[in-house]
């Protein structure tokens, strides 16, 4: 992947997260479910300072610091195998969405509930799970297949 495209792809991403949670903020209320399709989805706005589920919430600058730092290693890990560039660039993009919504607002804004998922979370989390999705399918399956060997005749 050309790192153009991978930088244009994290920036893109991050974007479209922020938007959608500031979008979130101005049109839904606090806490208080709203369906979206029954039980099954609801948006239910929250503001967390933790990681996932919360975790880390009386640490905020630690959290916010180990983003920043996971968006350094996502960046390097791009540069250096750029073969997983598209996986790598969902996660990067999510994790610097996270990482402005904490460094601008003190917390994410948290929106999407599915039932039977133990939490509430926003699109850069859906983009960082699946591009960890995708690059472990990447790697394990399409990577390990070996390419046949060019063959030559010699005269």
């Amino acid at each position: 992947m050309k790192k153009w495209l991978w930088v244009f792809g994290v920036i893109a991403i991050a974007a479209f997260d922020l938007w959608s949670a500031d979008l979130a903020a101005e049109t839904l209320p606090f806490a208080t479910p709203v369906p979206v399709w029954g039980h099954v989805l609801r948006w239910e706005l929250i503001h967390n300072r933790g990681a996932m589920l919360g975790l880390g919430g009386n640490h905020p600058a630690l959290i916010t610091i180990l983003g920043i730092l996971g968006v350094a290693l996502l960046t390097v890990a791009a540069w250096r195998w750029p073969r997983y560039g598209a996986p790598l660039a969902m996660m990067t993009g999510g994790a610097v969405g996270n990482v402005m919504s904490r460094l601008i607002y003190g917390h994410v804004t948290d929106f999407i509930r599915v039932f039977g998922y133990p939490g509430i979370f926003n699109l850069a989390d859906v983009f960082l799970r699946v591009g960890v999705i995708w690059l472990v399918i990447q790697f394990f399956l399409v990577g390990r297949q070996v390419a046949p060997k060019a063959t030559r005749e010699t005269s």
